[in-house]
C-alpha cells in the first residue's frame, strides 16, 4: 500500500540539544563544539552532527510508523547550523522511506531507508553515565593510509537519549540510536579525526551472533577526493561510513620565493585599515604590507585570538580591533580615527556556499550586497583614504554554478567601483577579479587551487601605490 506523502514538518536543533548530543555521543570534535575553531572552516561556525539530524528525522519517523531499520542509506551534502530552520520531505510507500532534508532550499541530508515488522529480541544496551570529553587527534592525510582498527563498547546514557530522540526510546530501538552514536564518536574522534566530516553512511540489520562491541575497520581511501571510508559491524548492524578528511586550517605565509618581491619596501608611508583582516586574504593583504614595510590596523569581527596572534608575530606594525561592520562600535571609531589610515582594504564578506540548483534567494542576495556593497561603501567614508581595494571574483566571468547570489552581488560591486572612480578620479580604486585561492573558507573545495596566494594577490594590491 503507498502511503501519500505525509506534511513537511520542520527541523531545528537548538543550541541546548547540540551540546547535549556532544555529551550523549562522545563526539567532541572542535568543528561541532568550539566556535573558535569552527570559525576558520568553509562554514564559519559550528555545525550541527550529521548523525544528529538523521536520528531526528528516525525519531520523527517513529512516531508515525513503529517498524524498525532494516536498511538505511544517508547522504550529508551540507552542514546544518545549529538554531537555523530545517525542512523535511518524507514519504512512506510500502516498507521504504525517502526523506529530504533542505535549508534555504539546499538539500542538506538525503536518505533511503527499508522499515520492517518492530524487532522482538532486542540486544541488551549498557546504561553508560557519560563518555569523556576528549581533544579528537590531528591525523594527517598520511595517517589515514596506515591501518585502522577499533573497537567501541555498547552503551550510551539511556536518560538523555530518552529526551532528545523520545519516539525511538519509547519503541525500544536503542540500538539504532546505540549504533549510530558508534559512528559519529569513531569519524569524529579518532578516523578521520579533528578534520573530519561525514558525507555517507549505509547500514543493515544482521542477524549475526552478538558481538558486544561495535567494530571499524579501515576500508579504502580515494586520494583524490579525500574520502577515508569505514567498515563496521555490530551487535545489530553492519555498514559503510564514509567521511571527508578536510585539509587543515589554510596558513596564510609569505615564503622566502614570496618575500623578495618586498625586499624593496614598496608600503613604506602606507597605514592600511584592512576590514576583515585576521583570516584568510585579508590576513594575507596584512603580512604583505607589513613586509614592505607598511603598517596596518586589522579588523575582526570575531577572531581575536587570530588577531592577536598576528600582532604579536609582526609586532608594533600591526594594530587590532573589533567590527562588525553591521554593528559598529565607539572604540572601533575611536582607534580608526587616531590611526589615520592613508588605503582601505576591504575584505568582509559572509560565508559562501554552494547552492547547486536551488532557487534565487533574495534574501542572501540582499545579505551578499549588504556586506560587499553597502557596507564598503559606509567604510569609505570613514576617511580620506588615497586608494581602496576590495577583491571581486572570477566567477563573476565564469557565471560558476551553484554561486548565482554570491556572483549577482559582485557584479553590484564591480559596477560600484566603477561608479566611485568616475566620481573620484583623485583616488584609486583596485576591484580585480580573482580566481579561489587557498583560503579556509573554500579549502578543499576546489581542485585546482595555487599553493601561495601572494604571487596572485600582491600584484592588485601594489595597484594602490602605482604613480
Amino acid at each position: 500500500m503507498r502511503l501519500p506523502q505525509l506534511p513537511e514538518f520542520d527541523l531545528k536543533v537548538t543550541s541546548e540539544q547540540h551540546a547535549q548530543f556532544a555529551k550523549l555521543s562522545g563526539d567532541f570534535n572542535p568543528l561541532h563544539t568550539d566556535p573558535e575553531f569552527a570559525r576558520r572552516s568553509q562554514f564559519g561556525t559550528t555545525v550541527v552532527h550529521g548523525v544528529h539530524v538523521v536520528l531526528r528525522i528516525l525519531d520523527r519517523i517513529a512516531l508515525i510508523d513503529p517498524r524498525s531499520l532494516q536498511e538505511l542509506v544517508v547522504e550529508f551534502r551540507a552542514p546544518v547550523r545549529p538554531e537555523s530552520e530545517v525542512s523535511v520531505d518524507l514519504t512512506i510507500s510500502g516498507n521504504t522511506v525517502s526523506v529530504k532534508a533542505l535549508q534555504n532550499d539546499v538539500v542538506v541530508t538525503k536518505m533511503n531507508g527499508v522499515l520492517e515488522i518492530p524487532v522482538k529480541n532486542h540486544p541488551e544496551i549498557p546504561d553508560i553515565e557519560h563518555f569523556e570529553s576528549g581533544v579528537a587527534p590531528e591525523r594527517t592525510w598520511e595517517d589515514s593510509n596506515r591501518q585502522f582498527k577499533v573497537s567501541e563498547t555498547v552503551g550510551h546514557q539511556k536518560h538523555l537519549s530518552s529526551v532528545l530522540f523520545p519516539e525511538l526510546t519509547k519503541r525500544d530501538r536503542l540500538a539504532e540510536i546505540d549504533f549510530l552514536l558508534a559512528v559519529t564518536r569513531v569519524i569524529g574522534m579518532k578516523c578521520p579525526g579533528r578534520y573530519a566530516l561525514l558525507r555517507s553512511l549505509t547500514l543493515h540489520r544482521t542477524d549475526s551472533s552478538p558481538l558486544g562491541e561495535h567494530r571499524f575497520h579501515l576500508k579504502d581511501l580515494d586520494s583524490r577526493m579525500r574520502l577515508v571510508r569505514l567498515s563496521v559491524s555490530s551487535t545489530s548492524f553492519t555498514g559503510v561510513v564514509e567521511a571527508h578528511h578536510r585539509r587543515p586550517h589554510v596558513r596564510q605565509s609569505i615564503d622566502d620565493q614570496s618575500r623578495s618581491l618586498l625586499t624593496e619596501s614598496p608600503f613604506a608611508g602606507m597605514r592600511a585599515l584592512i576590514v576583515g583582516g585576521s583570516r584568510g586574504l585579508g590576513e594575507l593583504a596584512a603580512r604583505a604590507i607589513v613586509a614592505g614595510a607598511g603598517e596596518v590596523l586589522v579588523t575582526y569581527s570575531r577572531g581575536r585570538s587570530d588577531s592577536l596572534e598576528l600582532q604579536r608575530e609582526l609586532g608594533e606594525a600591526v594594530k587590532i580591533v573589533q567590527l562588525d561592520v553591521f554593528v559598529p562600535t565607539q572604540e572601533f571609531l575611536d582607534v580608526s580615527g587616531k590611526f589615520l589610515p592613508t588605503h582601505l582594504l576591504y575584505f568582509a564578506s559572509p560565508q559562501i556556499m554552494f547552492r547547486g540548483a536551488a532557487p534565487w534567494d533574495n534574501e542572501l542576495f540582499a545579505r551578499f550586497c549588504s556586506f560587499y556593497v553597502d557596507k564598503f561603501a559606509w567604510v569609505m567614508q570613514l576617511a580620506d583614504f588615497e586608494g581602496v581595494y576590495t577583491p571581486s571574483s572570477s566567477f563573476v566571468t565564469s557565471q560558476e554554478f551553484g554561486y548565482r547570489e554570491y556572483v549577482g552581488a559582485k557584479s553590484k560591486l564591480e559596477e560600484f567601483c566603477e561608479s566611485i572612480q568616475t566620481a573620484r578620479p583623485d583616488i584609486r580604486v583596485v576591484c580585480d577579479r580573482l580566481p579561489p585561492l587557498a583560503t579556509d573558507q573554500n579549502s578543499g573545495l576546489f581542485a585546482s587551487i595555487p599553493d601561495s596566494n601572494l604571487p596572485t594577490l600582491l600584484p592588485s594590491i601594489m595597484k594602490l601605490i602605482e604613480a
